[in-house]
């Protein structure tokens, strides 16, 4: 529920002036200048965010500037309008605790601008089950912010920070799974409660939901990858009897925008036991034999998949899940050239680079002793062989015993989420660290990098 703080009254002064109309030496009246009237409020559940509805005529832009004092010094980006009409414009990165100030600024066609008045947005503090990002060094030579989904105990936050360690967005929760952006805008989130991912506006309000309806657990939380047209990829999980007592398997799932199942298969009919490196002994049942954390569409519209309990990365046919080959794990296709660790372990994260080459985070939980890295291979599928170009170690090394992910950054940096150990690190090819934060207390699941809270639009 959001609360309503400040309503301004409409103005019609324009902070520059328009050019001189010729129409005037003809006794004409020059165009009218540009107005606007706005109410502005911080959300209830989400105190570093709100929003600015805005009221204007004659204008072609509008947009909002904003602060924690009457100096303003943030702005929304400028959305395009036409004429008369009301447009919502979110707000991000709102001081919790305090008064924020925003104005609202709207552009005629001709140039001129006119401002709202000062409106005061009171917002509530910072819950304490959300966590503190703290920057340990450095700063992003490429700026822009991240999406962290962390979690500690039994609270967590999905979260969009900037290099500073400052929120700009964020929603509770109490589940670890993915957390992506859409180019509008909108955020994209697991939803323990649902069982469901979850699309939401900046203010909350669902847009859409994606699971398993298959599944009596619905949809799997480790991720999502939208398609075109409001499509999604996701996974999904069977209970299937085995001599002995049960096991889990994963399924590949694809959803349609308003939620009816497109595509269905069972990993389960592909990968046997004889690949799980999980205990299968069934003293608990059932026994989860490939946790399935990541999917990915490749270039030629197959599948990458990583099953974390047969420490294995598949390629898959889209349609029909038949295994196009095997990398590491029991059943490998490939051989692995220059690694001094021969393979990777209980990975997270794995994706074909433009390159062609696939970075994975490696936790290393089978390596002796358990280290964690994030590593680069060139895979040529015809000889078989993954050769290892590039690997990165945290200094002093750490060992992730779960989580994290690992992304090559247009500048050539990766960014790296050291899953349990609560660390996000930028480091560059020479493997040189260049920016490192921490999550109090948390496990980090995935660090991603967005262009702004705004979106690309």
């Amino acid at each position: 529920m959001r609360r309503l703080v400040t309503l301004s009254l409409t103005l019609a002064a324009g902070c520059t002036s328009a050019p001189a109309d010729p129409g005037d030496t003809l006794g004409l009246s020059p165009p009218a200048a540009p107005s606007v009237s706005a109410r502005a409020e911080c959300f209830a559940d989400n105190v570093v965010a709100g929003q600015v509805t805005a009221a204007y005529r004659r204008a072609a832009r509008v947009r909002v500037l904003y602060g924690p004092d009457a100096e303003l010094g943030l702005a929304t980006p400028a959305y395009a309008v036409d004429g008369d009409g009301e447009r919502v414009v979110p707000l991000f990165g709102l001081t919790p605790g305090a008064i924020n100030h925003a104005r609202v600024e709207v552009t005629a066609a001709d140039g001129t601008i006119a401002l709202g008045e000062d409106l005061l947005v009171r917002c509530d503090a910072l819950p304490a089950e959300v966590p503190s990002f703290t920057t340990v060094s450095g700063s992003s030579p490429a700026g822009g912010y991240l999406l962290v989904s962390a979690v500690r105990l039994n609270s967590g936050v999905f979260a969009v920070i900037d290099h500073a360690g400052r929120l700009w967005w964020y929603r509770q929760t109490t589940a670890l799974g993915d957390f992506r952006q859409t180019s509008d805008g909108n955020f994209i989130f697991y939803d323990d409660d649902r069982r469901a991912f979850r699309e939401v506006t900046p203010a909350g309000s669902s847009v859409r939901t994606w699971t398993d309806p298959l599944s009596t657990d619905g949809a799997d939380d480790h991720e999502l990858q939208p398609l075109a047209d409001h499509h999604a990829l996701l996974l999904g999980s069977n209970v299937r009897a085995v001599d002995g007592g049960s096991i889990i398997e994963n399924t590949v799932v694809e959803m349609d925008g308003a939620g009816a199942l497109v595509s269905r298969f069972a990993l389960g009919d592909r990968i046997g036991l004889d690949e799980t490196t999980a205990n299968v002994s069934f003293v608990r049942s059932p026994v989860d034999t490939q946790h399935a954390n990541c999917i990915e569409i490749l270039l030629d519209g197959n599948l990458l998949v990583s099953l974390r309990h047969t420490d294995t990365v598949y390629k898959l046919d889209r349609r029909s899940g038949a295994i196009l080959w095997r990398l590491g794990g029991t059943r490998s296709d490939f051989t692995f050239v220059d690694d001094p660790l021969n393979g990777f372990s209980h990975q997270h994260f794995p994706r074909r680079l433009p390159n062609g080459n696939l970075l994975v985070l490696d936790n290393g939980n089978l390596h002796t002793p358990p280290r964690s890295r994030v590593v680069e291979y060139r895979l040529d599928e015809a000889s078989r062989t993954a050769t290892q170009v590039w690997e990165h170690r945290h200094t002093p090394e750490l060992f992730s015993v779960c989580c994290g992910s690992a992304t090559r950054l247009p500048s050539g940096n990766t960014l790296t989420a050291w899953g349990s150990t609560g660390v996000v690190e930028e480091s560059d090819p020479a493997s040189t660290s260049l920016w490192e934060l921490t999550v109090e207390g948390a496990i980090v699941y995935r660090a991603l990098p967005i262009a702004s809270p705004y979106g690309d639009d």
